[in-house]
């Protein structure tokens, strides 16, 4: 009785321990190192953390011939990335898990954004909390703390961009992150009528 108590007083401290240091992490806000950098590339060196983990990991990219630099910290930049595919991975616990990336550039209002989009094959987003997907506590998993998506947002948000979410109509979930792009480093004019947005 005593050694099943204490396996389960420090399996309680170990899961508070990871609860403050991700509020912890949430409410910090590190000065921005900004810096020109092509988002394909941070997401190519993401992906390649996770290619010899245990579990099997299938990728499609389809990259912008052409993809615009935008201006953002990259070690930022990262760690939004690393939780979308963490969160992906975690919702996603019964079979391999999928992504595709794509980048494209839309226009907003006459302004250029980069977008990024990431698809799973996952079961998708739980429909009672997919308004609030990316506040604080918000979560439907097992000693999950609803904060992972949240840095996400406010990484997006730290860039003037925004991150969007959704159910596939085939199944699974697409995440959309959404950055300015400097018009002087598009070789194209914006369309006459606005393509897409980031509303």
């Amino acid at each position: 009785v005593l050694d099943r108590a204490t396996r389960t007083i420090v399996a309680q401290v170990e899961a508070l321990k990871t609860m403050v240091n991700a509020f912890s992490e949430y409410s910090r806000a590190p000065a921005l190192q900004l810096q020109a950098l092509r988002v394909s590339d941070l997401v190519n060196e993401v992906l390649e953390l996770y290619r010899s983990g245990e579990r099997k990991l299938r990728v499609v990219t389809r990259w912008m011939s052409s993809e615009p630099q935008v201006f953002a910290d990259p070690g930022r930049i990262r760690q939004l990335l690393h939780n979308l595919v963490k969160n992906a991975q975690e919702a996603n616990e019964a079979g391999d898990l999928a992504l595709e990336f794509t980048t494209e550039v839309i226009w907003n209002e006459g302004n250029p954004w980069l977008r990024l989009s990431m698809r799973d094959n996952g079961p998708g987003l739980p429909i009672e909390i997919i308004d609030k997907l990316f506040e604080p506590y918000a979560t439907t998993k097992s000693g999950g703390t609803g904060i992972g998506l949240a840095i996400v947002k406010q990484i997006a948000d730290e860039h003037g961009g925004k991150i969007h979410a959704r159910n596939d109509q085939g199944g699974g979930a697409i995440f959309e992150l959404h950055l300015p792009v400097d018009a002087g480093e598009l070789n194209s004019e914006p369309p006459e009528l606005s393509a897409g947005g980031t509303g």
